[in-house]
């Protein structure tokens, strides 16, 4: 009697238990935090950026994680402190609904993929930010070349100098009025420079990705180059001769007087 009473206690206990459990779960499931990262879509390497991340919900803790899955930071509630795993990562803005994360030096590490999120819950969404590769090479060497220029029709990279062909660089160019862009320094140009000025501003420019990381004088170099034209004066050569007919006449009398005065002796 004693036995079938204790089943039965155990058998109306179990029931109880897994509710209270289940109401628990549900509780901690309901008070869980979303979060949704955003960040540029690229970035220049050893360049300080930013990552945003927008809180839902009373969170317990905040782990950023960069690409390659390592928690470089993690925010708790209670303590109200950031714990700073690796170095070059900083928490620059904090509260309730938002956290903002600094990377002080981006590196190819922070290439990809970060997520915050609290805990193991759900996210929102996520951001990926792109490397620029270092161009500082491929550039170096910008400079303008006028001489190509005598002709009408010239290289691209006869003009603007000191690049390599490098598929993530193109070129801009700029004589006068005209502006055309050219992929890798690929083609011949056209443009009928007989009827420009004497002198014209030529004006080279890198553009695409990762250009932007460079200095305004590795990306661009203006020169003003000189195109042979017309002299300023051409003699107009029937005003000139009824102007010196006078002298025309007088060594044309000379000439004929030296021929009598041959003939004659």
């Amino acid at each position: 009697m004693v036995r079938l009473l204790r089943a039965e206690c155990r058998m109306n206990m179990t029931p109880s238990l897994t509710h209270v459990l289940v109401m628990v779960l549900a509780v901690q499931v309901q008070d869980a935090a979303e979060t949704s990262t955003s960040c540029p879509e690229a970035s220049c390497i050893g360049q300080a950026i930013n990552i945003t991340c927008d809180i839902a919900g009373v969170y317990e803790s905040i782990g950023w994680s960069r690409p390659d899955h390592i928690e470089v930071v993690t925010c708790l509630r209670n303590p109200y402190k950031c714990y700073v795993n690796i170095k070059n990562y900083e928490v620059v803005l904090r509260s309730d609904e938002k956290h903002i994360l600094r990377i002080k030096n981006f590196t190819t590490l922070d290439s990809g993929t970060w997520i915050c999120r609290d805990g193991t819950n759900p996210l929102r969404k996520t951001c990926h930010v792109t490397k620029y590769e270092d161009l500082g090479d491929a550039v170096s060497g910008l400079k303008v070349n006028c001489e190509p220029l005598l002709a009408d029709t010239f290289r691209v990279a006869d003009v603007c100098t000191g690049l390599s062909a490098d598929p993530r660089v193109n070129v801009t160019l700029k004589i006068y009025e005209a502006e055309h862009t050219y992929d890798e320094l690929a083609g011949d140009v056209s443009i009928p420079v007989n009827d420009v000025a004497q002198n014209f501003t030529v004006t080279c420019s890198v553009i695409g990705p990762g250009t932007n990381c460079l200095d305004l004088h590795q990306r661009q170099q203006t020169a003003i180059c000189s195109r042979p034209g017309k002299p300023a004066f051409m003699p107009d050569i029937s005003s000139t001769a009824c102007e010196e007919e006078p002298t025309l006449g007088g060594g044309v009398v000379i000439a004929v007087g030296v021929m009598l005065a041959v003939r004659v002796l």
